[in-house]
């Protein structure tokens, strides 16, 4: 480590090439593996969380249609705000 030290503080020009074979090394590293970690973690927590819910039955949105609905509005219990509580906003 301290050869490494004492090139890189006296002539860094000379580790410039190690340098960018480093980086490039790590951009291509992180290619592969960054997928791989983001698939693990979609399989371990979404996957599970998702087959839970369908046995349970579960649907948290309401994406069947009903032809017999003439709305798919929901109505809020209290209704909420007035349009005009939202006129001066500051």
């Amino acid at each position: 480590a301290i050869p490494l030290l004492l090139a890189a503080a006296l002539a860094p020009d000379r580790l410039a090439i190690a340098n960018r074979a480093w980086t490039k090394l790590g951009l291509l590293l992180a290619r592969i593996v960054n997928p791989v970690i983001l698939f693990a973690v979609f399989v371990l927590t979404i996957v599970p969380i998702g087959i839970c819910m369908r046995l349970f039955g579960k649907r948290p949105l309401a994406v069947a249609f009903d032809r017999t609905a003439s709305t798919y509005w929901i109505e809020r219990e209290p209704a909420g705000k007035t349009a005009d509580s939202l006129r001066n906003q500051f």
